[in-house]
């Protein structure tokens, strides 16, 4: 896994007024209105085609680390990464 980008807590947290992490769920996932307001579509038309997950960052609280499967990703797939985030 390799961390593509992080994505400001408090900012998103300030435009979706949810909370980011839903529980309801069995394994903690970040909450699908979070991945709304964090990206743009192209965005998350990327992430939805390759697996990726997502972890606070282990030392400043309000971030959280976004990763991604980097064994299935060829060169053009780099090159979409390098542009969109």
């Amino acid at each position: 896994m390799r961390k593509i980008c992080e994505i400001d807590a408090a900012e998103v947290y300030h435009r979706s007024g949810e909370m980011p992490w839903d529980n309801s769920l069995r394994k903690s996932r970040l909450n699908t209105a979070w991945i709304q307001q964090a990206f743009t579509t192209p965005q998350r038309q990327f992430l939805e085609k390759h697996r990726y997950t997502v972890r606070p960052h282990p030392k400043h609280n309000p971030t959280v680390e976004l990763f991604i499967d980097e064994q299935d990703l060829r060169e053009t797939d780099w090159t979409v990464i390098r542009l969109l985030f």
